[in-house]
């Protein structure tokens, strides 16, 4: 029997941890003081999932909202009211993003890739104004509750860009938007992203950085 844990790949805090899954207890992601993982963001419901294992997988389903609707959760970028968890499986949770790991060594070159961190420099206001992902992952920024980073003026299109570790190290590539993205002024559909470009998405400037894909992430 394998043994599970979650790691935190990409959001606005603690973005590097990981936590230990126990098969014998059910496990809740929130808000609340007394959820097992505590997330502190307007975007985190109180209790948004909960967890338990089977013996030989996870399951995941989605908490309640403060106005008892069904809280958002996506799993794989999909949008999901439950579902069962395989290793390397990823799930959002109000802009936090978590991948389940089980006892297998962690790939050497993998742990060595650079981190991408965004800053937001002007623009309207935005829940969170630093986001952190660890490579390998993609993600997408908008203005759409289902996006990763939420960037909420509508100036940013609803899908906008997204970014995504490749070959080539992280690169952003536009979702068809409306107003365009811009790397440093110039309009792009895809470019490569090098630290202190700057990114622009709508009325949001983004500028990025390339940090240590563990230590220096969190």
């Amino acid at each position: 029997m394998h043994d599970f844990r979650l790691k935190l790949v990409a959001g606005p805090q603690h973005v590097g941890r990981t936590f230990s899954l126990d098969p014998d207890r059910s496990v809740t992601i929130g808000r609340r003081s007394e959820c097992t993982i505590g997330l502190e963001s307007a975007r985190v419901s109180p209790v948004h999932v909960r967890m338990r294992s089977d013996g030989a997988l996870w399951r995941i389903e989605a908490g309640q909202t403060t106005l008892g609707h069904t809280a958002l959760l996506l799993v794989n970028e999909e949008r999901r009211t439950e579902a069962e968890l395989s290793p390397s499986d990823e799930f959002d949770v109000g802009g936090h993003r978590f991948r389940l790991e089980d006892d297998l060594p962690t790939d050497p070159d993998v742990a060595a890739l650079s981190a991408l961190r965004l800053n937001v420099r002007r623009g309207p206001a935005a829940p969170e104004k630093t986001f952190t992902a660890l490579a390998p992952t993609s993600f997408i920024l908008g203005h759409s509750r289902t996006a990763l980073f939420l960037l909420p003026e509508v100036s940013a299109s609803r899908h906008h860009c997204r970014m995504r570790w490749t070959n080539e190290g992280w690169v952003v590539e536009d979702l068809s938007s409306r107003n365009g993205t811009f790397v440093n002024g110039e309009r792009v559909a895809r470019a490569r992203l090098a630290p202190l470009d700057h990114v622009r998405i709508g009325r949001y400037d983004v500028q990025v950085d390339l940090v240590e894909n563990d230590d220096e992430s969190r």
